[in-house]
């Protein structure tokens, strides 16, 4: 069962630093250090763009987290897409919940900014329908 929504802001900032601010890998762990400490690039294919990543955090001495294909279409869009947890073997939603997100940045040329728009898609199991609105 599919549930979708999206999620929309502003940023003070025209699109092309947002989208060099998105590509630079450092920026997660600047920005989401709340949630993750580590951001690592395992791979990248320069000719379609994609970049496959692990994102982690240490949680009662064990490191754990979560990996992702990541897909930059240009001049503003991002997939996230294959999130599979990390280490694979630890029980996760991943596990039972199949989630793809798409971001795209659209300029607002009238006050020199930025339109965000996240859309969220999660495929979940049936016994998960009723608490969407919780893991939204």
């Amino acid at each position: 069962m599919k549930h979708r929504f999206t999620v929309e802001y502003e940023i003070d900032c025209p699109v092309a630093i947002a989208v060099a601010v998105y590509l630079d890998a450092e920026h997660y762990v600047f920005l989401h250090k709340k949630y993750s400490d580590t951001y690592e690039v395992l791979s990248y294919e320069p000719a379609t763009r994609k970049i496959f990543i692990r994102e982690s955090w240490a949680l009662l001495g064990l490191r754990i987290g979560q990996t992702c294909m990541t897909e930059y279409v240009p001049p503003g869009e991002f997939l996230n897409y294959d999130i599979e947890p990390f280490p694979r073997w630890l029980p996760s939603i991943h596990h039972v919940m199949k989630t793809t997100t798409r971001l795209v940045y659209t300029e607002i040329p009238e006050r020199n900014s930025t339109w965000s728009m996240l859309e969220i898609e999660l495929d979940l199991p049936f016994w998960l329908w009723p608490v969407r609105g919780w893991i939204q």
